[in-house]
């Protein structure tokens, strides 16, 4: 009778091991990559938190972002986008949106800039042109040679940040920060290699600007890693 009851009390056991349910698999969103469109920069005094998760520039108001531009002369914001552009071109060929019709269409999206974020209008602008992805430049320094008062030997001196946007979630998939002021190489012998690539000589801030794009985008996501799943928070 013993060995009966025991029998049945692991025949019960057993039986509810194998009907619990298997924990629920999490949520994935498969980006399939097509197209990604480039926004035009903003330009700005507002810069970024070095710490990346601290940073909330995509979450700020693009009035706010927008704010004070002393020194940044009218064309360096669209300067900067093309070299951005050009760069993904040469990378990804058609799959990155022509620059004029990626123009056109941010004109329309934008609508408040008191309440419009740089990720909502990502999203909007994505949509829009049907873009899986959307990266945004915001701009905070761009001073030639020269430029600071009473400082004529001053050196070119450039500062952006690139931010990569998922339009499905708005989720930012990547960030790369450039803060440069030229030095000569005797001032800095530890970073001779870098200055050695730009050339041994003064550059103006637009040459400044495209080392400083084509080496963030050294760092961008390859086409493979932008397929990949994405799980959902």
């Amino acid at each position: 009778m013993r060995a009966l009851i025991l029998g049945v009390w692991l025949l019960s056991e057993t039986a509810g091991v194998a009907a619990a349910a298997p924990p629920p698999e999490p949520e994935v969103i498969y980006v399939e990559f097509k197209q990604m469109a480039v926004m035009p920069f903003f330009v700005g005094s507002r810069q970024p938190n070095v710490d990346e998760s601290m940073d909330r520039t995509l979450s700020c108001p693009v009035g706010e972002l927008c704010a004070g531009t002393p020194g940044i002369e009218p064309g360096a914001g669209r300067d900067l986008t093309r070299m951005v552009y050009e760069e993904l071109r040469r990378r990804f060929g058609d799959q990155i949106v022509s620059l004029d019709e990626s123009r056109l269409s941010f004109a329309e999206v934008v609508t408040d800039e008191s309440l419009d974020t740089p990720r909502g209008l990502a999203q909007r602008l994505g949509r829009a042109m049907t873009a899986d992805y959307v990266v945004i430049g915001t701009l905070w320094r761009y001073r030639d040679r020269g430029e600071v008062p009473g400082m004529p030997e001053s050196p070119a001196s450039v500062a952006f940040a690139l931010y990569l946007v998922d339009v499905e979630t708005g989720r930012r998939v990547w960030r790369g920060l450039y803060d440069e002021t030229q030095r000569q190489v005797t001032e800095n012998i530890l970073e001779a290699g870098k200055y050695m690539k730009m050339g041994v000589k003064w550059l103006s801030a637009k040459e400044l600007a495209r080392y400083g794009v084509k080496q963030v985008l050294d760092k961008f996501p390859s086409e493979e890693a932008l397929r990949m799943p994405v799980p959902v928070p």
